[in-house]
């Protein structure tokens, strides 16, 4: 078993319980008539969207040799960190507990965006620091850079309208990243 093929599995293992996480809690919200929410909707696409791109963006190191334990940990740290961001977007409900997304949203939504700045920054600063000959770090990071704009904002605005804009343009952004990486993979 190669460095990468090790790490990478445990990337998966943390991108595989978030995955879960979001799976079963969409699928109890269905279950249980959840009253839709657009914002909500849109954070969680986008949260989607960012596990499966960034856990795809890791096979840019397949011919990796150097994994440091700094490489390693900083990579796990914002994995973990966006597994954080998956399980406080999903709400905790007992079964056939109807659940308001809406009102979710308005009470728990800067604790999951807040959570997603967190994952920005440290992806930002992951791929700064870990920047490889050939790895266009600042490129990447300019991408995290734009979701963290856009976490503030959304943090810090209250009206519906503009947080519903912003988040559509977030979930926008981290569609063509999942695109951007999911491509990549060979096969």
């Amino acid at each position: 078993m190669s460095s990468f093929e090790f790490v990478f599995g445990l990337i998966s293992v943390v991108t595989s319980l978030a995955l879960t996480h979001m799976i079963a809690g969409v699928v109890n919200l269905m279950r249980n008539g959840a009253r839709l929410s657009w914002r909500h909707g849109l954070w969680t696409w986008a949260t989607f969207a960012l596990l499966i791109g960034n856990w795809a963006s890791f096979w840019r190191y397949v011919a990796l040799d150097d994994w440091s334990v700094f490489r390693i940990l900083s990579n796990l740290g914002y994995m973990i960190s966006l597994y954080v961001v998956c399980t406080l977007m999903i709400p905790e409900m007992d079964r056939h507990e109807k659940v308001d997304l809406v009102a979710f949203h308005e009470r728990e939504g800067r604790r999951y965006i807040g959570a997603h700045f967190v994952f920005a920054l440290l992806a930002i600063l992951s791929n700064l620091a870990s920047n490889d000959a050939g790895d266009n770090a600042l490129w990447k990071s300019s991408l995290a850079a734009v979701a963290l704009i856009l976490t503030v904002i959304a943090f810090f605005t209250r009206s519906v309208r503009s947080q519903t804009a912003v988040t559509l343009v977030f979930a926008v952004l981290a569609t063509g990243f999942l695109i951007g990486n999911t491509h990549v993979l060979p096969g």
